[in-house]
């Protein structure tokens, strides 16, 4: 097998799947909700920067709402994407490989085929 060929199909591969959700994502966001609803329900506000109590009080509870939201969304997608899509043995992304390699020989097979054709006719 050619090395160039077997990375262009490996490259593929990981193309399939750049679709994923990624779970850094849901982690940070997770992270987030639970800082900002432990430190929001145990803060005093007070003013800062000329804002009332009221304000921060809002701010937080909006960032807190938001990133809950986000890793709701995010820890759905990458449920829903993980038992959709089982993981790849290395054999059967070997095997993988192997199949497409045969089927790019043949496809190669039929190219010069036609064209040998092309050459031999007149005109």
């Amino acid at each position: 097998m050619e090395k160039h060929h077997f990375l262009r199909i490996l490259e593929r591969m990981a193309r399939e799947n750049e679709g994923a959700p990624r779970a850094d994502v849901f982690i940070a966001a997770a992270s987030i909700f639970i800082s900002v609803a432990l430190v929001a329900g145990t803060t005093d506000f007070k003013t800062a920067l000329g804002l009332p109590p009221e304000f921060w009080r809002a701010f937080w509870f909006l960032v807190g709402v938001v990133s809950l939201v986000i890793s709701v969304v995010q820890g759905t997608r990458l449920v829903a994407y993980r038992t959709r899509h089982t993981p790849q043995t290395p054999e059967q992304v070997y095997e993988a490989v192997l199949v497409e390699q045969a089927a790019d020989w043949r496809r190669l097979e039929q190219i010069e085929k036609r064209v040998e054709e092309k050459a031999q006719q007149p005109g």
